[in-house]
């Protein structure tokens, strides 16, 4: 009897399994989607971070749809980002236990970029909201644009650490190629290293432009591995 139920548990444990990778793989696919929707987004419509004040009520008011749908974008993205980090944290340590700690440096990060980037949108949506009142108190408007800055840089490093852990539990478990495994540790150290000069950033200069490779390592990571996921 003993052996007939464990022949039975295994199947179900395996099916069990397989449906959290596909539905890892599947968040992490539609995180990806969603991402590169909201980046193309803040990119063309969004001002410099050390544009005039003009530019900056402009965005809050003719452009205000754009934090519309970028709170739309964080809405249905943290969920997915979620489920593809639990689903990925199962799949590692269930092939190999040793990528356990890797996968909650991981999951540290996760939070870090979940919280980060929900700090990020509440500041563009209070100032969306308080626009009239920023316009006649520019000071006011600069401080709340250069903290919304000052947030986003810093999700870099959440970024980072993300990337760096998740990265290394894939890869001890076999879920990653080489080549990717290695891009990742690459991406993981522009990310970190480009949160550094915050404050330069705040002010304009474009050595941001280093965390943005460090953000396509991001992007082409979650996407090879989501795909792994999905077939796991």
């Amino acid at each position: 009897m003993p052996t007939q139920s464990v022949a039975r548990e295994v199947p179900a444990s395996s099916e069990t399994q397989g449906s959290w990778s596909r539905l890892a793989g599947g968040g992490g696919l539609l995180f990806v989607a969603l991402l590169v929707l909201q980046n193309v987004l803040r990119g063309v419509t969004q001002p410099a971070n050390d544009a005039p004040s003009a530019d900056l009520l402009e965005f809050l008011t003719d452009k205000a749809w754009v934090v519309h749908i970028t709170m739309f974008t964080f809405v249905a993205g943290a969920p997915a980002l979620l489920l593809f980090t639990v689903g990925l944290m199962r799949a590692a340590t269930a092939k190999n236990r040793a990528a356990e700690p890797w996968a909650q440096i991981g999951v540290i990060g996760v939070t870090m970029v979940t919280a980060l980037f929900a700090l990020v949108n509440a500041t563009q949506v209070a100032m969306v909201a308080a626009s009239d009142h920023l316009a006649g108190n520019e000071a006011l408007l600069r401080v709340a644009w250069n903290l919304h800055t000052s947030v986003f840089v810093l999700n870099q490093l959440g970024v980072g650490i993300a990337l760096f852990g998740l990265s290394r539990a894939a890869a001890g478990a076999g879920l990653l190629p080489m080549w990717l495994g290695r891009l990742a540790i690459g991406g993981s150290v522009l990310l970190a290293i480009s949160t550094v000069p915050a404050v330069a950033i705040v002010d304009g200069s474009p050595v941001l432009v280093t965390g943005l490779v460090g953000f396509l390592c991001w992007l082409v990571f979650l996407v090879g591995a989501s795909i792994r996921l999905w077939r796991e």
